[in-house]
């Protein structure tokens, strides 16, 4: 597993400055306007949100059971 972590790593893409933030705008404003495409409602979106807060907080501190 953690070779496949070092490979996923090593290629994705590096967004410094204005260019993360930018990407990270487009990003969001896409995976919502899919999100409520798709029938979610503002208060699945943010209970979504919330899951993928503990997930990312989870994997920081190291949680085995975040995949």
């Amino acid at each position: 597993m953690k070779q496949v972590a070092t490979q996923a790593q090593q290629t994705r893409p590096q967004y410094t400055g204005n260019d993360w933030r930018r990407a990270r705008s487009i990003l969001a404003r896409s995976f919502y306007k899919e999100l409520r495409g798709s029938g979610l409602t503002h208060q699945q979106v943010i209970e979504l949100s919330t899951e993928l807060l503990h997930l990312v907080t989870g994997d920081l501190k190291g949680d085995s059971a975040v995949p």
